[in-house]
């Protein structure tokens, strides 16, 4: 008889838990969005989140959420993902039950944050209908994308250069984000002469700088401009590019008393030498001539 006493307490008390359990409402993020498609250090966003009540028999009343509600006060301090123009916390009088409510929130990103994706714990206080408290934490995650800063120069050129010669044409990259970029490639575009049009740098680390110099020239006199496109990606593979101009004057090449004296001690033995090759095919002329003659002599006497 105690037995059967002991068990019918353990199966009430059981089915006690269990209904309980089964009757107390419960909040879920169904989803979340962003207002931008991608969130992007620096910037603001706006978190769309749609919570529902998942219980088949209480409505959820005086609803409390909490954005990014760590419980460590280092954590609060440090936190680079904040509401904006609001506090961290937002009222909802009542969700029905199986009813959904979407509720926006307000963010910034700050513009020191780490590429990549960012855990955020979301803390939900509510009541059921009894005025019961139930208290929930859910984490979403916002992948943040560091808007990629490379630094790039003014090209460097020089006022003006004489026609023909050649000259540098050079830059300065500096990688001031928080990641790598990739697959930089700079092209330089002139009517000028150039030697490597293409410059391939690939990688460059955060904090490093790169220096570019290309080697140009041109034989028209007059203003020269161009420019250098730079590509590079993010980490999401996406591709930007920028693009730099320079401008400057080809002049004509004036000879300078040091060269007009050099050329004119070079000048007997530049004449020297045209002398001595046309004395040469004078000669061979000659000597031609002179064989074919005797060739057609003996063909006569043949």
């Amino acid at each position: 008889m105690k037995r059967k006493i002991i068990l019918s307490i353990l199966l009430i008390f059981v089915v006690s838990i269990g209904a309980a359990y089964a009757y107390t409402p419960k909040i879920m993020i169904e989803s979340y969005s962003f207002e931008k498609e991608n969130p992007v250090a620096g910037e603001k966003n706006t978190l769309i989140l749609n919570l529902k009540n998942t219980s088949d028999d209480y409505a959820i009343r005086n609803l409390s959420i909490v954005f990014n509600a760590s419980q460590n006060k280092e954590s609060k301090e440090k936190r680079e993902i904040t509401t904006y123009g609001s506090s961290d916390t937002f009222y909802i009088e009542k969700i029905y039950l199986e009813e959904n409510e979407e509720l926006k929130i307000p963010i910034y990103i700050s513009p020191n944050i780490a590429s990549g994706v960012h855990e955020i714990p979301i803390k939900f206080s509510y009541q059921d209908v009894n005025g019961t408290e139930y208290e929930q934490i859910h984490t979403i995650s916002v992948p943040v994308s560091v808007t990629k800063k490379l630094d790039i120069s003014e090209i460097t050129v020089p006022d003006k250069v004489p026609e023909g010669e050649e000259f540098n044409v050079q830059l300065r990259l500096f990688n001031e984000s928080k990641s790598t970029i990739e697959n930089v490639k700079l092209k330089l575009v002139s009517e000028g002469k150039s030697y490597e049009n293409d410059i391939r740098i690939g990688k460059i680390e955060q904090g490093e700088t790169e220096y570019v110099d290309f080697k140009l020239s041109s034989d028209k006199v007059g203003e020269l401009k161009g420019k250098v496109n730079i590509v590079f990606e993010d980490e999401w593979k996406k591709t930007h590019e920028q693009t730099k101009e320079f401008k400057l004057n080809i002049v004509e090449k004036v000879v300078t008393p040091e060269e007009e004296k050099t050329q004119a001690n070079y000048m007997p033995y530049l004449i020297g030498a045209v002398v001595l090759v046309v004395l040469y095919l004078i000669y061979r002329g000659i000597k031609n001539r002179k064989k074919n003659k005797k060739n057609k002599e003996l063909e006569l006497n043949e």
